[in-house]
Order: C-alpha cells, then structure tokens, then sequence
C-alpha cells in the first residue's frame, strides 16, 4: 500500500491510474490467474470494471456504477462516474490505435455508448457482491501491489 505521505507528495490522476490498471490487466500473470482474464480485453469487461472501480475509489476518486448495456447479441460492463464513461475493455470492439481515445471517455452521459444502449446500472457495491471467485480478489491484490511499486518507484 502506498503510504499517505508518499501519496500526497504524488500527483496521481485518475486516467493515470486507469491507464496503469490496464496496463497490469494485459499482463500474462493475470491472463493466467483466471479463465475471466485470459483473452482480456475480450470477455473481461464486467469483472475488469468492478477491479478498476474498487481501485478508483481506493484512491478517492468518486463514486462509480458499473454500466450494463447491449447491441444487438452482445452485451458489455463499463464504469460510469461524474458524466464519464471509463471503459478499458472497449478495444475488444473497436481498432487497437483507438484504444487511448476509448478508455477515458469525457461524454455526456446519455443511454448509450458506442453503440451500446444501457440496460441497468448498478453501485460498485451493487456489482461487487455478485463477484462469485475467490481468483478475483488474488487478481485485486496482484494489481493493487503492482500499481503502488509503479506509483512508488
């Protein structure tokens, strides 16, 4: 855990840590933590958005809800926050040289997002309770060490 002194000496913004928690997600120790996260981005989005989320707030950046939306068959989660959109799961849909534009997204909330109508939002608290694998929370802990060396380095 990064401690406070150090923390307030460092100006951490949230796209830094968005960025960053991406970043550790692509990483091979945590495809082959869990099957969730073996293709990510593909198939991760739901689990991908909570784990940013309980990060995020860990670092007080604000509230967050998961967003649940579908086009056509296909579903797909993302986090919501204060008129934001962030979603770091969105280039398993789109070309990889739009990744940066589509991970930190600064829309107006509306029902929809690239496409994708919103069917129900639900609180991080809401969406963390129906986490079901214990790999989950080795796969929180695993980020959450590797972001503090990153952010303490």
């Amino acid at each position: 855990m990064m401690n406070e002194t150090k923390m307030q000496n460092y100006h951490i913004t949230e796209q830094t840590i968005v960025h960053r928690v991406r970043d550790i997600l692509s990483r091979e120790e945590v495809r082959s933590m869990h099957f969730a996260f073996n293709s990510f981005p593909a198939g991760a989005c739901e689990d991908a958005s909570i784990l940013l989320g309980i990060i995020l707030e860990k670092y007080s950046f604000g509230d967050y809800q998961v967003c649940y939306g579908k086009k056509g068959d296909t579903t797909h989660a993302w986090l919501s926050s204060a008129g934001r959109f962030i979603d770091i799961t969105i280039d398993q849909f789109t070309e990889a040289k739009k990744i940066n534009e589509c991970i930190f997204m600064v829309e107006p909330e509306t029902q929809m997002h690239y496409g994708y109508v919103i069917m129900y939002r639900e609180t991080l608290d809401e969406a963390k309770a129906g986490i079901n694998y214990l790999e989950f929370f080795k796969i929180l802990k695993y980020v959450e060490v590797s972001l503090d060396e990153e952010l303490n380095s």
